[in-house]
């Protein structure tokens, strides 16, 4: 369930709300809220402001990290 939640993230292009995690899961919103919160806690998505409600999405973090990381490894 946790891995199904976080390749979910993974593949969205746009942020999802919990709602919509919880229906392309199949899980119940409890289930997914869980999910979600462990995957932010271990700092694999952030959640965002969308249309007034809080989604949730890959962090950019990690995308600017893995840049960084190979130009510090080509110097």
């Amino acid at each position: 369930m946790y891995q199904d939640v976080e390749a979910i993230i993974e593949k969205s292009e746009e942020p999802l709300s919990t709602k919509e995690v919880a229906a392309k899961a199949e899980i119940s919103l409890t289930d997914a809220v869980k999910n979600l919160l462990r995957l932010k806690e271990e700092g694999k998505i952030e959640s965002v402001e969308k249309d007034g409600k809080v989604c949730w999405q890959k962090c950019r973090e990690d995308e600017d990290k893995a840049k960084l990381e190979k130009r510090v490894h080509r110097g």
